[in-house]
């Protein structure tokens, strides 16, 4: 897997493009992970338009404070 230079998060691997996340260590009892993946295609002009959204969808999830549920 290789970084695309240009995108914090952004790797590539077998012509699929692939955003990861490192969970903060006090969110990861919440999460329950290390690391958050979301796959955003093969299409290296699709992923740079969906890479904002997807980003930020994971790191809202992040994000979330521990006394919210739901």
């Amino acid at each position: 897997m290789r970084r695309v230079e240009g995108y914090a998060h952004l790797y590539e691997r077998d012509g699929r493009y692939v955003i990861r996340l490192q969970v903060p260590a006090r969110a990861r009892a919440r999460i329950g992970k290390r690391e958050l993946k979301s796959s955003i295609g093969g299409d290296f002009v699709v992923a740079k338009k969906r890479y904002p959204e997807v980003l930020g969808k994971l790191r809202a999830m992040v994000d979330i404070p521990d006394d919210q549920s739901g």
